[in-house]
């Protein structure tokens, strides 16, 4: 008969063997990033490789200006390649009032989240959207946190007026998907709008945005980033454990010049948040060479 020391000793080892070989991603929170990929699916020279390297930082991630579902689904195996383990990835329709029509994607890391069924997009009544906002469910592994994400990118236009339409109806859809969907509601995207606007009135009633300094948007010939425009909503009410929040440089961790990046990755930067224990790493890529670029499926034109 085995001695009840000799069967804890086995069982102390059964668990610290257990620690050391589950994925960082599922002990330590979730990292959540929200991304404006400037025509995803162009042939416009996107270096692929080099936004992997990016959108391997997070655990969720939700992007704007997909032009072809195809090419988000792309994407997803680039980052699973880069990053050794499973990514998912599920895309809405192309959207839009016009010929110019663009979709959502989320992407999110297979160890560290759990894709719900329930994928939406907002019935829009009024037809106030020129895109209308696109909603998954997730949960994360960690501790089965529910998260609602809604996406969207407010149509830039023809001056002011024309952003601050919509996102003076952005408080409706947030009441939408409090009523449609049970987790923690997170409304990420490129707003086109610092966060300090007055035209956010509405929502500021009912959340609040996790970045409130800094810029998302690279000027292409200073190296400056110039304007805030890109953020995640949460609710005031809400206890999601949010740890850090910031706006991810990616030029300088992947060694580009703000004209180079402009060109060849995104006119954006990420914004993220990051749950519990979760760290955003933000060390500079090490033997990047990034040469993998996007294929044609559309042209471009000038918005």
């Amino acid at each position: 008969m085995r001695s009840i020391q000799s069967v804890r000793l086995t069982l102390l080892v059964a668990v610290v063997l257990t620690a050391l070989y589950l994925p960082v991603s599922a002990t330590a929170g979730v990292r959540i990033a929200s991304w404006n990929l400037k025509h995803l699916g162009w042939n416009n020279g996107k270096n692929l490789q080099a936004v992997a390297q990016i959108v391997g930082r997070f655990d969720l991630v939700a992007i704007q200006e997909v032009m072809d579902p195809a090419a988000a689904r792309r994407l997803a195996k680039i980052v699973s390649q880069d990053t050794g383990e499973p990514w998912g990835v599920t895309t809405s329709q192309l959207e839009g009032d016009s010929s110019y029509r663009e979709s959502y994607a989320f992407l999110w890391r297979k160890s560290a989240v759990a894709h719900d069924s329930g994928d939406s997009l907002y019935l829009d009544p009024g037809n106030k959207f020129a895109r209308e906002p696109y909603t998954a469910s997730f949960t994360t592994k960690d501790n089965h946190t529910e998260l609602t994400l809604g996406t969207v990118h407010i149509n830039y236009g023809d001056g002011r007026s024309d952003r601050t339409a919509e996102i003076r109806v952005l408080d409706q859809y947030w009441q939408w998907m409090g009523k449609t969907y049970q987790g923690h509601r997170l409304l990420m995207g490129d707003f086109n709008m610092s966060p300090k606007d007055r035209s956010w009135r509405a929502l500021d009633a009912l959340a609040v945005p996790s970045i409130t300094s800094g810029a998302s948007t690279l000027s292409k010939t200073d190296g400056r980033f110039a304007h805030l425009y890109d953020n995640i909503w949460h609710s005031k009410a809400d206890r999601l454990n949010i740890t850090a929040r910031g706006v991810l440089h990616y030029p300088a961790i992947l060694g580009m010049s703000h004209k180079k990046a402009f060109a060849t990755v995104s006119d954006h930067a990420p914004v993220y948040i990051a749950l519990g224990k979760a760290k955003v790493n933000t060390a500079p890529a090490k033997g990047f060479k990034g040469t993998q670029t996007a294929t044609a499926t559309a042209s471009c034109i000038d918005i």
